[in-house]
Parts: C-alpha cells; structure tokens; sequence
C-alpha cells in the first residue's frame, strides 16, 4: 500500500491548509537535495514530500483523497468518475463481494468504462471489462491505462523556490469531430458480417464458438468505417494544460499532472 499522505508530511486528517503548508515547508527544507548533496534516501524522501503537498494543498484532490484514499489518483480526482466509483464501492467491489452479474440497478460496464477508460464503456456479461470464453462470452481486451506524456519547461531560480504555473501544449489523441469518436459514419443498415443477427460462430464441428459479431458489436447493424479516423474515432491533438509547480523543485524535477496523459 500507498504511504499516507498525511503521515509523509508529519500533519493529522484534521490539519489546517496553514499548518499542512508549514509542514511541507519544513520537511522541504530537511529533505532537499541541496542540504543533502548526493544522499539518495533524501531525495527520494523529498519527491514523496512534494507529491503529498500537491494533493493536499489542493481542497478538491484532498477530499476525494480523504473519501477514496490512494485510489483517487486511479480516476484522476475526476467528479464524475469519482461518483462511478461511489456506486462501485456500493456494489461490493471495493470489497471483492460483487455478486457474478453485478448489483441491481448498477451497470458495471460504465462503471468500469468510467473508471478505467475502457472503449464504449463495455463489459462482459459477468460484471467484469473481460468474458470467459468457456461460458459462452466473448472475450473483450484487458483495459490498459493510456500513455504518459511529458513536456519540458524552464524556470527561473525564484520560479523553483517559490512555486508557480506554467500553460504547456502537449499532443495526445483527441476525438473525431466527423463521426464524434464512433468509428463510424453515415447511414445505418444490416451488418454485412452477421447479416443482422449481432452473432458470429467460429471453430471446427462440436468446439464451434458463438461470438458476438466483431463488426457491429452485437447490435445487428453496421454504419460506414470514418475515413477521416480511420474507425479509430480518435486523431492527435494539441491542448493546453495549465501545470501548478510546487516550490522547491530542482533541475530534473518531475511533476505529476493526473488524467492528462493519452
């Protein structure tokens, strides 16, 4: 498990925004690398330092840190991905007492989609982002956390000392305004893979497999592939993104900017 970020900076649950700054302040000066040239445990000790005081300096990331703890960063200390999260804790998944099939009134499939980023928000038919073929599913792929980005900034000596923000451009991939990041385009008719059944078989004689039908996805129906994406429903795009650096950092220093990656 996560340290605590509360324990890393020395302060209680209920510490004030002042007494959290006062001990970043202090455990900054104790750990940073200048005081302690070449002592790696130091270093390591001051990152920890700077990645607690830039949850807890901020209200909203300190209390979905306080509601969720560690796994806030999971969902990026997003509003609404943190209510998906609610609603899956409810459910007995933070407890691993999920029923097979999910609760009632609870769609786990945009619950996880939500949390996790998985395309169109689907889940197999167990509750989980993945079937076992062996029951008649359809294996779907493992969810995979998007690609980290990094840009370079420069700053001056006062900028490191005391802190700052800085507006940086990175390119990540962003949704096909042609087709709104479907894949498809135009009309819709019958698929022409499964001739509208939304099933497909596959295999030799007894160990023939139903699958869901790749091509529409079970629905029946078929829509012209985006020739503008491609049927990826995504192209790269530039945005800006405004990062809040802690005081105290030092050349090579990295900051975490959570949800913004690819």
């Amino acid at each position: 498990m996560a340290e605590d970020l509360y324990t890393v900076l020395g302060v209680g649950r209920g510490a004030t925004d002042a007494e959290i700054k006062k001990a970043y302040r202090k455990a900054a000066r104790k750990y940073h690398p200048d005081v302690n040239p070449g002592d790696k445990k130091a270093e390591e000790e001051f990152k920890k330092v700077n990645a607690a005081f830039e949850i807890l300096s901020d209200p909203k990331k300190r209390r979905l840190y306080d509601e969720f703890g560690e796994d806030a960063a999971k969902f990026g200390f997003d509003e609404k991905k943190a209510e998906a999260f609610r609603a899956y804790r409810a459910a007995g998944g933070a407890a691993g007492g999920m029923p097979f099939g999910g609760a009632e009134g609870v769609d786990l499939g945009d619950l996880f989609g939500e949390i996790f980023g998985s395309p169109r928000g689907r889940a197999g038919r167990s509750g989980f982002p993945f079937d076992f073929e062996g029951f008649g599913g359809e294996p779907q792929p493992r969810v995979t956390r998007g690609e980290d980005l990094t840009a370079k900034t420069t700053l001056t000596l006062g900028e490191a000392v005391l802190g700052t923000e800085r507006s940086l451009i990175v390119n990540r991939p962003g949704r096909c305004q042609k087709c709104q990041g479907q894949g498809t385009f135009g009309p819709v008719s019958t698929c022409p893979t499964c001739g509208g059944s939304g099933r497909t078989r596959s295999g030799f004689g007894p160990l023939q497999v139903n699958r869901t039908c790749p091509t529409c996805g079970g629905s029946g129906k078929a829509a012209q592939i985006c020739p503008n994406c491609g049927g990826e429903g995504r192209l790269p795009e530039s945005q800006r993104v405004t990062v809040k650096i802690p005081p105290g950092v030092q050349t090579g220093s990295k900051v975490r900017v959570a949800g913004q990656g690819a």
